[in-house]
């Protein structure tokens, strides 16, 4: 066990059946986040930092509330009055699913493939509802694809 350790170095998430890979191995541990009092223009330039994800709201102690969607503030970026009075929270949608960090791959996978789904989703702690990344559902299909390559390979 030690020799194989240290031959081929530690097993990735790659290297595990599929069954058994949870999304907090796969998920971006940094998604960009914005606060419930946070102004237009601060949503605004997460968004373009970050133009094809949502950007996530979170309480100041970090619980997860909702998401901002480029088409959820492109309205107020015309009017520069209102631009100027909404905030965070004003936007946020709370009606997208999220995902629990001890979820395994094949059951988020159903999750995407619904209807109406995001292209990325919220990972939170399922004791208490923080926010501890993202999962986006293009990296899902790059993790099934390279677990399906190399379980072939074996």
């Amino acid at each position: 066990m030690y020799h194989d350790s240290l031959a081929f170095g530690p097993r990735s998430t790659f290297d595990k059946p599929l069954a058994q890979v949870q999304l907090q191995d796969v998920a971006r541990k940094d998604p960009p986040v914005v606060h419930p009092l946070d102004k237009f223009g601060t949503i605004a330039a997460m968004l373009i930092k970050n133009p094809a994800h949502p950007i996530f709201v979170t309480s100041p102690a970090g619980k997860y509330l909702g998401s901002v969607e480029a088409e959820d503030v492109a309205a107020f970026a015309r009017n520069k009055e209102l631009a100027q009075a909404v905030l965070a929270m004003d936007v946020l949608r709370n009606d997208m699913p999220t995902l629990p960090a001890d979820m395994h791959l094949p059951e988020a996978l159903g999750i995407f493939s619904r209807p109406h789904c995001g292209e990325s989703l919220a990972l939170v702690n399922p004791d208490n509802d923080h926010l501890l990344g993202v999962v986006n559902k293009t990296d899902l299909y790059l993790v099934l694809s390279e677990i399906m390559r190399r379980e072939k390979l074996q």
